[in-house]
């Protein structure tokens, strides 16, 4: 049996199903096991801005170690259709007055 095997995206490509999607998984390191929570997020080209409350898990695991990985899928109801991609990084919060005005602007947008 041959496995096909999913082709490799180029930046342009994985960028444009980052920018065409608004909703994603991230899996932060959890105290036992990792824990993958939905976020919605805006995307300008360079970075993710996710949307999140400041209060549960995903806060405590966040505050304990930011690295974390992001996943972005895109399929058709019949699934004869799927993308995705998978990003590794560090979450940072956005703590300037203006930058976190011009993320909320981004989510309004939305």
């Amino acid at each position: 049996m041959v496995v096909p095997k999913i082709p490799a995206m180029e930046k342009a490509e994985y960028d444009g199903l980052i920018e065409s999607e608004h909703v994603c998984r991230i899996a932060f390191r959890g105290d036992k096991y990792p824990h993958v929570a939905p976020f919605v997020y805006v995307f300008d080209g360079r970075f993710m801005y996710f949307l999140s409350t400041k209060y549960g898990k995903k806060i405590e695991h966040f505050r304990k170690d930011p690295h974390v990985s992001v996943e972005v899928e895109r399929y058709t109801p019949d699934l004869s259709s799927y993308s995705f991609v998978t990003l590794r990084g560090r979450l940072a919060e956005v703590l300037d007055p203006k930058e976190r005005l011009a993320v909320k602007e981004k989510f309004v947008d939305l």
